[in-house]
Parts: C-alpha cells; sequence; structure tokens
C-alpha cells in the first residue's frame, strides 16, 4: 500500500493492528475547514459550538503540510 492509499478508519476508541503496531484514535474535533486567503491559510476547527480559528502564512502551511506528511509516514 502506498502513502497515498486511503484506507478506512477504526471506530473511534477501538483497538486497530497496523504496521506500527497497535493504535487507538478518538476525535478531537467535530471537524476542520481549511481555506484559502491572501497569501495564506485559515483553518477552523469546531467541537460542538466552540471554535478556535488560526490564520497562516504560506509559509506557515507549507511548513505545516511537511509536518504532517512526515508524521504520517
Amino acid at each position: 500500500m502506498s502513502d497515498a492509499d486511503i484506507t478506512k478508519l477504526p471506530p473511534p476508541n477501538e483497538f486497530a493492528a497496523d504496521d506500527g503496531g497497535l493504535t487507538r484514535w478518538h476525535a478531537a474535533f467535530d471537524g476542520i475547514t481549511v481555506r484559502p486567503v491572501f497569501k495564506g491559510v485559515f483553518i477552523e476547527a469546531f467541537r460542538g459550538d466552540q471554535t478556535v480559528g488560526f490564520s497562516l502564512t504560506q509559509e506557515q502551511a507549507r511548513h505545516l503540510a511537511k509536518l504532517l506528511a512526515e508524521a504520517a509516514k
């Protein structure tokens, strides 16, 4: 399977075996929205009626994307 393949997530809070061993996940947010804005990106994460937003420059957005890609290896 390549890094680009998308696999179905196991149910939340249940253990699942993968190449790295056992994993378990739970959702920290109900949703995340990513929108391009002038010279950057706006990320909004929400859970229930609570919202947190981040304004990132293009450089910060690229750095975050690189960190996420490295962590997913």
